[in-house]
Formats: structure tokens, C-alpha cells, sequence
């Protein structure tokens, strides 16, 4: 069927797909003529949106997640330990494992996050040291490390935080680390013992 343009200027004889493609170009489109309803969903992606968009912090998916151990947990003395931390609080975007007690960025989660963990140790012996080391792709970066020292003359439960904000890309992962050089086991609290976090 031919396309005739009567003179009120109707268009007639185009059917659903008739134009070439690169007839209507930008310059074309009437301004805003273009609507939400008109957009296929799923059809704008990352690379569709400028750097600079002042996107709403509501319209980004959330990605956090906070753990905890089901028990104790036994550190021999001067090693690093990776913490069982095998029991999910939460898990927003369900990035956290808990067989390797690690958090893995998502595919397109790239960005910074605050990264927070915590622990007690309890009769740990005098003038020894106590440590946390949260550890990306598995090694410490700079300000990822918090330590403790105990009381000269007395066993002391040793309690304390270890946080931080990590620039990450996409599959990398995080692990809570421990480490103790008293020269005998100690325990790790599991009541006082978490790692967690959330994109920012």
C-alpha cells in the first residue's frame, strides 16, 4: 500500500515497521515525544546513562550484607585465621558465601563500600597482641588492619572493631582475618563477633 499524505496532513498506508531504519533520526522526534511507556524495560543500560546522572539513591539496587558465627571459634597462635563467619544476619543481593566467608561484588556493584567487623578474644595473656585484618582478593590494603595489645600483669578479654571503606571492582572479594601470638589457643567469642557491609 502506498503512503499518501492527505492535505490536513493525516499519513495513510504505513503499517508497523514500513519506514526504513534511519528515517526518523533524533533531530526528527519532537521533543519529550518519547515516554516512559514507549521504553522497553530493560532496554536502557549502564553504558546508556551519563557519569554525571543524579540518579536517586532509591533506584539502585542494595547491596549489604552482615554476619555472624554459629559458635566459638579456636585461633592457634601465629597464624592468620579466616574467620567461620557462617551465619548469614543478612544478605541483600545475596553476595555473601558462607562456606568460604567471603563477600564477592556483583556484576556491574562496583564502587565503594563500608566494610565494619568486630571480635572478642577472651583471656587472651598479658602483652600479647590480638588482630583484625579485613583483606581484599586476599591481602591487606592500608588502613584494613586493627590491633590490640593486652594488659601487662592480667589475662583480659580483648574486645574491639576494625572499619574501613574499600573502592572495589567487580569480583572482588573480602575476608575478616584474625590473628593472636599468645603461644596457645584462644577463643574467639562468637557473641561479640561479626563482619558486614553496604555499598555506598
Amino acid at each position: 500500500m502506498a503512503i499518501v499524505i492527505n492535505g490536513s496532513g493525516t499519513v495513510t498506508g504505513l503499517a508497523v515497521g514500513g519506514l526504513p531504519d534511519g528515517t526518523v533520526d533524533a533531530d526528527t522526534l519532537a521533543a519529550n515525544s518519547v515516554v516512559t511507556g514507549k521504553i522497553t524495560d530493560g532496554a536502557i543500560v549502564n553504558a546508556d546513562i551519563n557519569s554525571s546522572a543524579a540518579i536517586a539513591g532509591s533506584k539502585l539496587a542494595e547491596i549489604s550484607w552482615g554476619t555472624i558465627m554459629s559458635g566459638d571459634f579456636t585461633a592457634s597462635s601465629g597464624a592468620w585465621h579466616y574467620i567461620p563467619l557462617n551465619t548469614e544476619s543478612w544478605d541483600i543481593g545475596s553476595n555473601y558465601n558462607t562456606s568460604n566467608y567471603r563477600f564477592t561484588v556483583p556484576s556491574g556493584g562496583a564502587g565503594r563500600y563500608l566494610v565494619t567487623s568486630g571480635m572478642e578474644m577472651t583471656s587472651v595473656h598479658a602483652d600479647k597482641i590480638a588482630q583484625i585484618c579485613l583483606r581484599v582478593n586476599g591481602s591487606a590494603r592500608p588502613g584494613s588492619c586493627q590491633r590490640d595489645y593486652t594488659v601487662s600483669g592480667d589475662n583480659d578479654d580483648v574486645k574491639f572493631t576494625c572499619n574501613t571503606i574499600f573502592n572495589l571492582s567487580d569480583g572482588d572479594y573480602v575476608n575478616m582475618t584474625v590473628y593472636q601470638n599468645t603461644g596457645s589457643d584462644q577463643l574467639i567469642a562468637s557473641g561479640e563477633t561479626f563482619f558486614g557491609g553496604c555499598r555506598l
